[in-house]
């Protein structure tokens, strides 16, 4: 694959490449996800339309309340309930309806044409005119973009800037959250480059996004990354899952750094901060940096309420000032990189709500911006193979919009 090189813009630049299928009945899918408005990456119907007949028909989009059916929701909205409903069947995919779903029904006169039920990925409709349900996995069609961007502040205003969803973003800090803290790390002039698929439902409605490639430049280091067999790898096969992550907790800042000798807010006096301060408001998740088991979980002087965790035999991991910890954790239990272990707070010696980490080798307090780790898995032999095959795809791709993005900066 060429070298990504390219001048990012900060303004917003969104590449279609291509629809899944380019049939008639997905087309006219795309013109309506088109003429849609979104509000926090949902799209709303609740709005009027006149048929052939000038009849009023209305589009209601509901949230399920706690002990809701459907002839109840239909009933609060004066709508007739169809004798179907009034009978008892288990079977039946809209017998039950989850708590805080979403129901869509459209209606003409007070009478029910359609209702469209969500649970996950399994689907149900209901045909009045059919007078029968349909239950199962709905059609889903893509897109996909490409979406790239300088730094000028901070990295998720940039992401934001650049047409990015919280979701996809939260992605990106996934993938590169081994390499770069996203609280330390980034400089301005940094910057990021992806290329996504979005999946929406055959009703429109966004489902979720896949990554395919990701390249972010930081402090003129470049980071590349292809999605294949579920995880993401480098090009010589690494996957970029290492032994340690870079920070316990999402998107914050740091308000104290790893120092021998810094005045204590508190006791006025210069004493060594062996660790790092996260600034974050109270109830942020703190996650464990690595797998390994809880050695102390408890009040601890100073710290608060502290949770240490042992990761192979000579590391240790400790995360302090915490509100509370997670529930059904103790001393012994085993956890999982990224697992939550409790949640930021301010007790013990603390100014305000904080994370303080510290990062230990046999004992010996180790500044955590400097702890080097390496990657953990490789691709080998005929898995190797296949991965270079696979994204050979993507790398066409990627030469196409690399030349797309060269001539729009040269047109600026």
């Amino acid at each position: 694959m060429r070298k990504l090189t390219f001048i990012i813009i900060t303004s917003v630049c969104v590449l279609i490449f291509a629809f899944s299928s380019p049939n008639p009945k997905n087309y006219e899918y795309i013109k309506e996800l088109k003429e849609m408005t979104y509000n926090d990456n949902e799209y709303h119907l609740n709005k009027i339309t006149l048929n052939n007949q000038h009849n009023a028909t209305q589009t209601l989009k509901i949230k399920v309340k706690k002990g809701d059916s459907i002839s109840k929701v239909l009933a609060r909205n004066k709508i007739k309930v169809p004798e179907i409903f009034y009978k008892k069947k288990s079977n039946s995919c809209l017998h039950k309806l989850k708590t805080g779903k979403i129901l869509e029904i459209k209606s003409s006169t007070s009478k029910v044409l359609e209702i469209y039920y969500s649970d996950n990925d399994i689907s149900c409709l209901y045909d009045a005119n059919t007078n029968n349900f349909i239950d199962k996995n709905y059609e889903y069609f893509q897109e996909e973009l490409v979406f790239f961007n300088d730094i000028k502040s901070s990295f998720f205003k940039s992401a934001k800037d650049s047409g990015l969803k919280n979701k996809e973003i939260m992605q990106i800090a996934d993938i590169f959250g081994w390499d770069i803290d996203f609280a330390l790390d980034i400089r301005k002039k940094d910057n990021f480059f992806v290329l996504l698929e979005r999946y929406y439902s055959n009703k429109a409605k966004y489902s979720h996004s896949q990554i395919n490639f990701a390249f972010f430049v930081n402090k003129k280091k470049k980071y590349e990354f292809y999605r294949y067999d579920n995880s993401y790898f480098d090009k010589k096969g690494n996957e970029i899952r290492k032994q340690f992550l870079k920070t316990p907790l999402n998107f914050t800042r740091v308000s104290s750094n790893f120092s021998y000798s810094r005045l204590h807010p508190i006791l006025k006096k210069r004493r060594p901060h062996l660790g790092i301060d996260y600034a974050a408001p109270t109830g942020t998740p703190v996650y464990t940096t690595g797998d390994g088991t809880i050695i102390h979980r408890g009040k601890k002087g100073g710290y608060g309420k502290t949770v240490i965790i042992r990761h192979a035999n000579k590391y240790t991991t400790l995360y302090a000032h915490l509100s509370k910890y997670r529930k059904g954790q103790r001393v012994g239990s085993k956890v999982k990189q990224k697992q939550v272990i409790g949640y930021v707070g301010s007790t013990g010696l603390s100014t305000g709500p904080h994370l303080h980490y510290e990062f230990r080798i046999r004992g010996k307090h180790i500044n955590p911006k400097k702890v080097k780790s390496k990657r953990v898995n490789k691709l080998r032999g005929e898995k190797y193979k296949n991965f270079l095959r696979e994204i050979k795809q993507y790398n066409d791709k990627l030469n196409w919009a690399n030349s797309i993005v060269k001539l729009y900066e040269y047109k600026k």
